[in-house]
């Protein structure tokens, strides 16, 4: 009986060994990150007032396609003391986001004004400001709290990771019944004709676009004034590659170091690179996985700060009894050795900033080396 219970309970741990193995590997395409890009940003072609909403109508609603200084309008016709307009609504933007891609986040763009420079009290606010999905109004609202004030303002609404409490696909982006809608608040105005005036409205999706290929891991590590890349894939298609791209610090653009064609397969593959540095500076390192429509996907970027060790210094050389050794960053780590590269000690001690003194009277004539960390210089004793 004891048997019989312990056998089923080593099947029972081996089944869940098996089945969390098959779960990391499931999740592994998560462990590299990819990076979201941008749309263009675009205007609607589509606008219009709704009213559910609010009691005040926007008019001239086809003036927030650009940035001209022509407002839509909601205008009330008599002192109000509290209340807010009715939806501006906008959308048509046109996305032609890829059906493959993961939404991001979404940020809208709006200008707006209070129209009424004679207005007393607290002026307009936000009332809501939220998406519109299959024209409707939809999602959080992400107004803002401050008054619009009497001179244009240009803000942001949500961001790249933010997805407005919604669902979003590239199918929901893309239509033509996608879009964000305003409502404004008048706050304790006493004024004639207060009105709420939106120059333009623009908006802008990021979005992941997936392909195929995941990278499952990307490694990087600075060793020896080069870095060393080291990256696995899974699920590759032919025709795709992966490029190695570099930035520095002060520069716009990405330049590709190395490329790889990609052959379809299910097997992990695995790659690797060495960049050389030599000029001091931060840079920056990301995969770009390229199929044969011209799409792109990226990795995570990877960081690595650069600074060239001098090099070694010794002088006099060649010397008899002492030798200064300079661009040194522990005495500790310096280690003298002979031509069969057998270690030698003799008294090293830091006379100043990263220079060192080595007493080698007692060192036979000869060709010696001195070693720090990967760097090695050589001198003579006579």
């Amino acid at each position: 009986m004891k048997s019989t219970i312990l056998e089923k309970s080593t099947h029972s741990f081996a089944f869940f060994c098996h089945l969390f193995l098959f779960t990391c590997f499931l999740i592994l395409p998560g462990i590299t990150k990819s990076q979201c890009i941008a749309t263009t940003t675009r205007n609607p072609t589509t606008t219009s007032n709704d009213n559910g909403v609010g009691t005040i109508t926007f008019t001239s609603t086809a003036n927030v396609n650009s940035s001209d200084d022509s407002y839509a309008s909601a205008n009330a016709l008599a002192i109000l003391f509290s209340g807010s307009s009715n939806y501006l609504k906008a959308t048509g933007f046109g996305f032609t986001v890829p059906d493959y891609g993961i939404i991001c986040g979404v940020i809208v763009t709006i200008e707006r004004r209070d129209g009424n420079v004679l207005t007393l009290g607290t002026g307009i606010k936000d009332n809501e400001v939220k998406l519109v999905i299959g024209n409707s109004v939809t999602g959080d609202n992400l107004a803002k709290s401050p008054n619009w004030g009497n001179s244009e303002s240009t803000i942001n609404y949500g961001s790249s990771t933010e997805l407005w409490g919604t669902t979003l696909t590239p199918a929901i982006v893309n239509s033509g019944n996608f879009g964000v809608a305003i409502s404004a608040r008048y706050n304790g105005l006493a004024t004639l004709l207060p009105s709420a005036q939106v120059d333009n409205i623009r908006m802008t999706i990021y979005y992941n676009p997936i392909l195929p290929t995941h990278i499952l891991s990307f490694t990087s590590l600075l060793k020896n004034n080069t870095v060393h890349f080291n990256w696995t894939t899974a699920d590759e298609e032919d025709g795709e590659t992966i490029t190695l791209q570099r930035t520095i610090t002060g520069q716009s653009d990405w330049t590709d170091i190395s490329r790889f064609e990609m052959h379809t397969g299910n097997s992990v593959k695995s790659y690797s690179y060495n960049d050389p540095l030599t000029d001091n500076g931060n840079y920056s390192y990301r995969l770009q996985i390229t199929n044969i429509n011209g799409m792109h996907t990226y990795s995570e970027t990877k960081h690595v700060h650069f600074t060239k060790e001098k090099e070694l210094v010794v002088y006099p050389n060649p010397a008899t009894g002492f030798i200064i050794i300079e661009n040194i960053e522990d005495p500790r780590a310096v280690s003298i050795g002979s031509l069969t590269m057998r270690a030698i000690k003799v008294p090293i001690d830091l006379i100043g900033n990263n220079t060192a003194r080595g007493d080698i009277r007692s060192l036979p004539a000869g060709i010696y080396f001195i070693n720090t960390g990967n760097r090695q210089i050589r001198f003579i004793k006579q």
